[in-house]
């Protein structure tokens, strides 16, 4: 939906004769990853037409395009169909990128974008590319050049047949979508019969659903759905007669994962303050998106901060620490601050740094407990050197460790405890340095 306000930032951004303010690209991108399409498309466009002459709209362009959502990579590829129209070389220069990398990484969403930019390539080199996109080894590639025919005038000639009729249900399934929005003509009727009497059943199913939904009344379209409902697999027949529930409907599209991310991206948007809380029991997979797709600055920081933080392939707890601590560089929320002073407790190398770090830590904010009871450790070791307060304070840090098992949630207590298993670690190593000059 398209507020008021979003309207009049759209708006404002549209009338500017100059170029953008960091302020104003900032708002650009929070639309461009807008939930409503209402708000993202034209703000995509718009980004296209300055990234031509504006660096910093040209950078914010390619974060699209580089994203690893799918979804945004989609929004780029719209942003660069604005850039394309001026002639712009880094379409061309995109386009044939995306077309290099797809023979080893297919991306489906990526490649139909791609297609669908090619018309505004203002060149008829760039319907020789079609075609020959149409007869590439690849069948990402073949599907991706097939789903955009439709917007092709005039379409490649004697092409429709030869689609239909490939080894690939890839590619057909993608004909499909793009034969549905074509005339219905003697060359149509024809690929429609050939996708009719694909050997595949659950194919076979999807062009008789497509049919049904799309062309009941269709005099051309009538005979196929009669001839398919007879069909000797029950789930053709069942499609052709419209008795297939929607989710069972072959190459149905589920987007509801990426819908309930542009939920939870809206309640952080709407409560930044709050984000901790929301993002709180987030899968790694979830983050990750998030980290692209918010449009608040700071929620992506924490987002790549709790990344940071539980990193898999990282197994030195306070390496982890210091990269999360990174990654919220930027931002001034609680626990930023947090995050920030146990990374420099961790830093802490004898007894002598605790007491420094505590004489400056910034206790404050709703994290100050846990904080707190770290510089009460500190305090302990101010009081004076000897095994018997390396002792007292040992016994006071595995207190503080218990209770903040007992009171913190994650990921602040995982914070907390990799500052109390590095300082457990230091006071060990002080108290067998101490009893061996005893010894000695």
């Amino acid at each position: 939906m398209l507020t008021d306000h979003d309207a009049s930032t759209l708006g404002l951004l549209e009338a500017c004769s100059e170029a953008l303010s960091p302020t104003q690209l900032e708002d650009l991108r929070g639309l461009t990853r807008h939930r409503a399409v209402a708000v993202w498309e034209p703000a995509c466009r718009l980004l296209g037409a300055r990234a031509g002459g504006e660096a910093a709209a040209h950078a914010l362009l390619f974060e699209l395009l580089e994203s690893p959502l799918p979804e945004l990579r989609l929004r780029g590829v719209t942003a660069l169909g604005a850039l394309a129209r001026e002639g712009s070389e880094d379409a061309r220069a995109f386009v044939d990128a995306a077309l290099r990398s797809s023979v080893d990484h297919p991306d489906p969403v990526l490649l139909e974008s791609v297609m669908a930019l090619l018309p505004g390539l203002p060149d008829e080199a760039a319907r020789a590319l079609l075609v020959d996109c149409l007869f590439d080894a690849c069948d990402a590639v073949r599907a991706a050049a097939a789903a955009s025919l439709s917007k092709w005038t005039p379409r490649p000639p004697k092409m429709l047949a030869r689609l239909a009729d490939d080894t690939s249900p890839l590619v057909r399934g993608a004909f499909v979508g793009a034969l549905v929005e074509m005339a219905p003509d003697e060359e149509t009727g024809t690929a429609w019969e050939l996708l009719a009497a694909a050997p595949e059943p659950y194919f076979r199913a999807l062009v008789a659903d497509e049919l049904r939904a799309r062309f009941p009344e269709e005099d051309w379209a009538r005979p196929l759905i009669t001839r398919l409902a007879e069909d000797a697999d029950p789930l053709v027949a069942s499609a052709a007669r419209g008795e297939l529930p929607a989710e069972e409907v072959p190459g149905s599209r589920d987007a509801a994962g990426f819908s309930a991310l542009q939920r939870m991206e809206e309640r952080l948007y709407d409560a930044p303050d709050a984000a901790l809380d929301v993002l709180r029991d987030c899968s790694r997979e979830a983050l990750g998106s998030l980290a692209h797709l918010a449009r608040d600055r700071s929620v992506c920081a924490l987002c790549s901060g709790l990344l940071a933080l539980t990193d898999p392939e990282q197994m030195k707890a306070e390496v982890r620490l210091g990269h999360c601590a990174q990654a919220l560089a930027e931002s001034t929320t609680p626990f930023a601050r947090f995050v920030a002073e146990c990374a420099r407790a961790v830093a802490a190398r004898s007894t002598a740094d605790v007491v420094c770090w505590a004489s400056r830590a910034q206790v404050d904010s709703a994290l100050s407990h846990g904080l707190a009871q770290l510089v009460e450790v500190a305090d302990i070791l101010g009081e004076g050197a000897g095994t018997g307060t390396l002792s007292e304070a040992t016994l006071a840090l595995e207190e503080a460790g218990r209770r903040i098992s007992e009171e913190f949630d994650a990921p602040e207590r995982t914070v907390m405890k990799i500052v109390v298993d590095a300082w457990g670690e230091m006071l060990d190593n002080e108290i067998e340095s101490a009893i061996s000059g005893v010894e000695s």
